[in-house]
């Protein structure tokens, strides 16, 4: 079983959930005040920095997400199995030579789903 040391598990951004783009574009505009955090639009969201993601539309989880940032995503997959999280297999995402780089977890704790980024 890897260790949090061995997978270099990180944090690496809290995904919010707004209803829609006003609302999520309002969101953000709040953490521009309170954090001084640029805002970045992608096509599903509003990012602040590297730090906040705003989906421009109920996203997983009731209230969001939590990406975590790993050095290896499979290795990752396996130690959250073993922890009993299993994979919403429709999310992943594969690098060129078919390995794993972003999954989404089924589970929600306390509203939050968690995903998984290989960096």
């Amino acid at each position: 079983m890897a260790t949090e040391k061995e997978l270099r598990m990180r944090l690496a951004h809290i995904g919010i959930n707004a209803n829609n783009d006003m609302g999520a574009r309002r969101i953000a505009e709040q953490f521009v005040q309170a954090l001084g955090l640029s805002i970045t639009e992608t096509p599903i969201s509003y990012f602040n920095g590297s730090l906040i993601e705003v989906m421009k539309e109920n996203g997983r989880g009731v209230h969001g997400h939590i990406g975590l940032a790993v050095d290896d995503c499979e290795a990752a997959l396996l130690h959250f199995a073993e922890r009993g999280l299993t994979v919403a297999e429709e999310t992943k995402r594969f690098d060129e030579d078919g390995h794993c780089i972003f999954a989404y977890f089924n589970e929600e704790i306390a509203g939050f789903v968690l995903h998984l980024i290989q960096e």
